[in-house]
């Protein structure tokens, strides 16, 4: 019987050279890490896959050492080789991704009360973000709408029910005074920020393809 041939390195590298065939394979196990979560990662999903988008794909090769011959070709290849989703099921899960009142359907409220308020937290040391997680952080969408659930059951519930177009809109609605819009640019600098060195690459990536 004929073996499979692969020449792929057995694991990504997140700190190697973003035009590597490495730092290509620590890109689609990223993603498909965000993709088959028991509860998929969606703005893990839409990181990695506009980077695999742009080219990063076709450093790939499948089980049998040979090239993907489109975008479809790549999603469609059965994981860890491809992503094991149509294109339509990814871009279905980075469009939910952005809209509140799908996220929130289905977070549940934070248990633990806030730190700063007088009462205890989880402590220095134990938080659960991991580094998949970490451009979200305490500002993502999700973040912030399970403290709407916890803190204002009300209008969490007409959030679920569509009545805001925005996340920040619901928290205006609570009386969240500290809520501020910001410019894209100081978004992107909070994000960056926050970010591990890897991610730093992959956005550095992303940046040198859409310059």
């Amino acid at each position: 019987m004929k073996q499979a041939v692969s020449n792929l390195p057995p694991f990504g590298d997140g700190g190697a050279h973003p035009d590597s065939v490495e730092y290509a394979v620590y890109i689609r196990d990223q993603a498909n890490a965000c993709l088959h979560k028991r509860k998929v990662d969606q703005e893990g999903v839409e990181l990695y896959i506009k980077v695999l988008q742009k080219g990063m794909f076709t450093k790939l090769l499948k089980r049998d050492g040979s090239s993907f011959r489109n975008w479809t070709d790549f999603c469609l290849t059965e994981h860890p080789y491809g992503l094991g989703r149509s294109p339509q099921d990814i871009e279905t899960i980075i469009t939910e991704a952005r809209d509140p009142q799908t996220i929130a359907l289905s977070v549940v409220p934070l248990n633990q009360p806030e730190i700063g308020n007088g009462k205890a937290g989880p402590g220095r040391g134990h938080k659960t973000v991991d580094n998949v997680n970490r451009l979200k952080g305490g500002n993502s969408a999700e973040y912030r709408i399970r403290k709407l659930a916890r803190d204002h059951e009300d209008i969490y519930e007409r959030l679920k029910a569509g009545e805001f177009q925005s996340v920040a809109a619901a928290e205006r609605a609570a009386g969240i005074q500290k809520v501020k819009e910001k410019s894209l640019v100081d978004q992107i600098i909070f994000l960056l920020e926050k970010a591990s060195r890897s991610e730093r690459k992959t956005i550095a990536a992303w940046i040198k393809d859409n310059a």
